[in-house]
């Protein structure tokens, strides 16, 4: 929606003159961004060549990746979303979540089931109650309950959208 104004007898639209862009957290294409990953156990990280791969060929309860970030500030901007590919043959529970101030009691987290194939999680910044937004100092992929077989998930794009005008 944009705003409309009747000027002269006849309806107009003026567009905004200034458009905030995307703010790319991690752009999975560049392997250099892989390497800023660390993880626990069964959950290993790769590149290949598209984006980063996380990889468990074992059952487990809560495995992690995880990464500290220098864009702090994330109170600016409506939606955070990230793009990614189940290549698993099952749906795969998995978790974001961020951490403010390197402090535990002040972290939230977004669950979604991803079926098989490609996936866009979207969920909005301020829904991370318990995590200050422009404090946040640790960001997290976890897979939830990977079932025997394992699971493998390819993430492309983690990014920031900005709040927009109607």
């Amino acid at each position: 929606m944009r705003d409309l104004t009747l000027r002269c007898g006849t309806l107009s639209w003026i567009p905004e003159t200034v458009v905030e862009p995307n703010r790319v957290i991690c752009d999975f294409s560049d392997a250099a961004i892989v390497k800023k990953w660390s993880a626990d156990a069964p959950i290993v990280l790769s590149h290949d060549n598209t984006g980063m791969l996380l990889t468990a060929d074992k059952k487990a309860k809560y495995p992690q990746a995880s990464m500290a970030i220098s864009d702090k500030d994330w109170s600016g901007f409506q939606d955070c979303v990230v793009e990614m590919e189940n290549l698993g043959d099952k749906p795969q529970m998995l978790v974001f979540r961020a951490r403010s101030n390197d402090d535990n009691g002040q972290r939230s987290d977004v669950h979604e089931t991803i079926p098989k194939g490609k996936y866009e999680m979207r969920f909005p910044v301020a829904g991370l109650k318990k995590t200050k937004q422009d404090a946040i100092t640790k960001i997290y992929l976890m897979t939830l309950n990977v079932p025997e077989d394992g699971c493998k998930i390819r993430v492309t794009k983690l990014y920031l959208e900005p709040k927009r005008a109607l």
